[in-house]
């Protein structure tokens, strides 16, 4: 069972996945660090996405949801290695922003997330009983975080404001009694001719743990997407299912169980790219 194949799950596992996998393959070392950037978000939420969001906030308490969505949080295993607490790069300006090569500004969110659980799930799963040990895991020093970019213009500002600040009117009800009443009532969906210019693309910066931070290589992977988030969803979930029915995949070899995106590897990513279905990923080495 894979348990989300969403947008915030497919692009930062998957894009995780293959960023570690390359720096595996080529530099033959695990990887330090994983920051993913939302680079850019161009659509609208449905009531439906905001009635799911606000029933998490209605049936568990904030300080629940940030414990079961902090980093290593539904991990089979947990690191053990004081590293992977710690992000090799510098920590944010006053105003909780910094500037990354390659990803641009963003903004410096640490601490859970939905994609971090995700994704500290699946460094669990590709270790070994001893991930510390494992030749072919993410590595035991591995350090994840989603920091997304800040729009470079006030217009993009505003389109992205409400998808960025609906997390956090949702947690307060009377502003999540707005929102599911009136902003969004049940049974609204956008307009689709507001769908047609619709997309989204994530960057991933991955460094290789090398042992000297001051000449680590590093991987780029870009994942973007043509059209609306939930057409993505579904593209997602199809492909999903078509990879598990050819079997051949890390989750496979595990024999089953509530995986993530990343355990269905390479073949996954290659059946999104499809012709036509709006995917496009393209990985990269920076600095070597």
């Amino acid at each position: 069972m894979i348990i989300t194949c969403g947008l915030d799950a497919v692009p930062p596992d998957l894009t995780t996945y293959l960023a570690v996998s390359h720096i595996r393959k080529t530099l033959n070392r695990p990887t330090r660090e994983v920051i993913v950037s939302l680079q850019e978000m161009r659509g609208t939420i449905s009531s439906g996405t905001i009635n799911s969001m606000a029933s998490v906030y209605t049936l568990y308490e904030p300080g629940r949801y940030a414990e079961a969505t902090a980093p290593f949080a539904i991990s089979p295993r947990k690191p053990t290695s004081d590293k992977a607490n710690t992000s090799l790069f510098p920590g944010s300006g006053f105003f909780g922003t910094q500037t990354l090569d390659s990803l641009g500004r963003v903004v410096a969110k640490e601490g859970q997330g939905n994609d971090t659980a995700i994704v500290g799930r699946s460094w669990g799963l590709y270790a070994s009983d001893d991930p510390n040990t494992n030749p072919g895991g993410y590595g035991p020093n591995f350090h994840f975080s989603a920091r997304p970019r800040l729009p470079s213009t006030v217009r993009d500002f505003v389109r992205i404001l409400p998808l960025i600040s609906v997390g956090f009117f949702l947690s307060f009800s009377f502003t999540r009694f707005i929102l599911t009443r009136f902003i969004y009532p049940e049974g609204y969906s956008p307009d689709p001719k507001r769908l047609k210019d619709d997309r989204f693309s994530h960057r991933t910066l991955a460094v290789a743990d090398t042992g000297d931070e001051s000449t680590a290589k590093r991987t780029i992977v870009d994942f973007k997407f043509q059209g609306d988030q939930y057409k993505f969803t579904g593209i997602a979930m199809v492909e999903a299912a078509v990879t598990l029915l050819e079997g051949g995949t890390e989750a496979h070899r595990l024999g089953g169980g509530v995986m993530t995106p990343a355990m269905l590897g390479d073949k996954y990513a290659e059946n999104l790219q499809r012709p036509g279905s709006g995917v496009e990923i393209s990985i990269r080495a920076e600095g070597w």
